[in-house]
């Protein structure tokens, strides 16, 4: 997930254009099964193979590259979609104002476009490589402010889009959204109510930076919407991670005490030092009873509950973290907090419906 300042502008670029939220989709190619898209591809004889075969074999075979590949091409046509819809918007727009849209944008654009500040110079500095690599914020500063002066206009046509596809009562979109069903187990921590219409499922590691950046983003959601909202934690620690699975341990010893939650905040506020000293001393902290917690780290006790999980995102294709599902719609990185909230709007819109 490392990006250069080159990188990012291809990002960004696909970013604008669309109003949804990158979810899983269906294509021709991989039409549901028992869908009117549920053709026989093959002959064998006297049997035949359907494309609904084809899929389950591939899901059996390879989930992770699956539901890598439904991502890819839902994102690609939830693009394009948005992006046409926006174009028919804004011709209707310019058509009713009696203007060509190059005069209508010109019109509503200007009001739209913020200046760059500090806070967006530092934003995209950190999350570029050349950060990484050492070179100071000041030797690229001058790069970095071209290029988002550069992004000004396309994010104030998008804004102006966004703006009017609110505003419009005749815009309804088709396109199926892929899900997947992840199965609850009584072993998960949960927090919400259990009949709360959003669910979010959670497959993370605490040694991921990603995972760490994503967490205040998803309270953000669960206090903007409160009940409406139930979080499900899955444990998925990377192997490159040494020190996300006694983490993960540790957080399981802490549910055993009811403070999984506090715990799972305090190893995301302290992740550069995820030691087992480290991770005995913040269960007493915490008010734990510490002799009960030392046994249960040390004893291993949720060694193969961690595991599990593990075995389980595989099955669901899970291959990088964060990981999460909303309502069973595949959500991959560390997201804004703005394209949560239009997925969160999305499924209550369609609960309503």
């Amino acid at each position: 997930m490392r990006v250069t300042i080159q990188s990012l502008k291809i990002g960004v670029l696909l970013a604008v254009t669309t109003v949804a939220l990158p979810v899983c989709a269906q294509s021709t190619a991989q039409a549901p099964a028992g869908g009117s898209g549920d053709q026989v591809i093959a002959t064998v004889g006297d049997r035949t193979l359907r494309m609904s075969e084809l899929e389950e074999h591939w899901r059996s075979q390879d989930p992770a590259s699956f539901a890598r590949l439904r991502q890819q091409v839902y994102d690609f046509n939830r693009r394009v979609l948005d992006d046409l819809i926006g174009q028919y918007l804004l011709e209707d727009e310019a058509g009713r104002r009696d203007l060509t849209v190059d005069e209508l944008l010109a019109q509503e654009t200007p009001a739209r476009m913020s200046p760059v500040s500090e806070e967006d110079i530092r934003e995209l500095y950190e999350q570029s490589r050349e950060r990484e690599q050492g070179i100071p914020l000041e030797s690229l500063r001058p790069a970095i402010v071209a290029y988002l002066e550069r992004q000004r206009p396309t994010e104030a046509r998008r804004r102006y889009i966004t703006e009017l596809r609110t505003a419009a009562e005749n815009v309804t979109v088709r396109l199926d959204v892929p899900r997947t069903e992840i199965t609850i187990a009584p072993t998960d921590p949960v927090t919400g109510p259990e009949s709360a219409p959003i669910e979010i499922v959670e497959f993370a590691d605490f040694q991921c930076p990603y995972c760490q950046q994503v967490s205040p983003v998803v309270k953000q959601i669960m206090e903007k919407y409160g009940d409406q909202v139930k979080l499900v934690w899955k444990d998925y620690p990377l192997p490159t991670h040494p020190d996300a699975r006694p983490a993960a341990e540790a957080a399981r010893c802490a549910r055993d005490q009811g403070q999984f939650w506090p715990y799972h905040d305090k190893l995301f506020d302290n992740q550069d030092e995820l030691t087992v000293a480290n991770l005995k001393r913040w269960a007493a902290e915490l008010g734990m009873d510490a002799a009960t917690f030392d046994a249960c780290l040390d004893g291993g006790t949720h060694r193969d509950l961690v595991e599990a999980g593990v075995q389980e995102g595989n099955r669901y294709g899970v291959s990088s973290t964060p990981t999460l599902y909303v309502n069973g719609r595949a959500v991959v990185g560390a997201l804004p907090f703005e394209m949560f909230d239009d997925i969160v709007e999305e499924e209550l819109a369609a609960l309503e419906n």
